[in-house]
């Protein structure tokens, strides 16, 4: 029963005029003791009287009789890989009678088995390793390939309609600050960008001076810039598939984020 005494929280609202022993009060007195069974018998018997109803043991496991000669040795098997011609054994004999010579070898059973020299040899060239597909989901390829490049090359395809020469400035500016970012394949990509830039450069060099003449020629360069652009998007996308579903290693030209 808790009292003032274990804590402010088991305190009484009121003080009380006295204290007085809670009731009923616990006894100390020992407890009665357990009535004894009446049928067992007071006394220990004096004599023992076994019981015809016992069943021996050899009824519940019957005693085999020993079959094998203990006189006979006893046969063991020998494996093949450690097993010894006896007729051509070098092994020495334990008999008494006969010395082994120290320049006799001794036999070594090997559990390793023989095997021709061809097995040990290299596997032909017309035999390739096994090359290993790895699954590629779309988003693996477009982060991959660096999404800010993929829409400049878009947007620069679109524009090339009504402004050629600025969308290929800006698509070839956006080609070599950000072609690094690009994840597998770098430099087939740096070769393929700059046999493009090429290209274009060759188309407007020539449309430029068929406009000086009086042919004046016009070889559609909005529509060269617009293949360009969208040609290029589409092979870096193909190249960041392959190069995730072949499991190559990531180009070393790119920059760790410090850096």
């Amino acid at each position: 029963m808790a009292t003032w005494k274990d804590g402010p929280r088991h305190a009484p609202p009121q003080r009380p005029e006295g204290f007085a022993e809670p009731e009923p009060s616990v006894s100390l007195e020992a407890e009665p003791e357990t009535p004894r069974d009446i049928s067992a018998p007071v006394e220990q018997p004096r004599d023992y009287q076994e019981d015809d109803t016992l069943v021996t043991l050899g009824d519940f496991a019957p005693i085999t009789v020993q079959s094998r000669d203990p006189q006979e040795p006893f046969t063991t098997q020998t494996a093949a890989l450690t097993s010894q011609d006896t007729q051509h054994s070098t092994l020495p004999s334990l008999e008494p009678s006969h010395e082994r010579s120290p320049g006799t070898p001794f036999t070594v059973a090997s559990s390793m088995t023989k095997r021709s020299a061809s097995a040990w040899a290299p596997p032909p060239d017309s035999l390739q390793p096994v090359a290993v597909i790895y699954p590629v989901r779309a988003s693996d390829a477009v982060t991959s390939a660096y999404p800010p490049l993929l829409i400049t090359l878009v947007v620069c395809g679109v524009i090339a309609s009504m402004s050629s020469i600025a969308a290929m400035v800006v698509a070839g500016t956006a080609i070599v600050f950000m072609l690094s970012k690009v994840r597998y394949r770098f430099q087939q990509l740096r070769n393929l960008s700059i046999a493009v830039g090429i290209i274009l450069v060759t188309v407007l060099v020539a449309t430029f001076l068929m406009n000086t003449t009086r042919y004046n020629m016009d070889f559609g360069l909005g529509w060269w810039v617009f293949g360009a652009c969208w040609g290029i998007a589409a092979m870096i996308l193909f190249f960041q598939y392959m190069g995730i579903r072949q499991g190559e290693t990531p180009s070393t030209h790119r920059r760790s984020p410090g850096s």
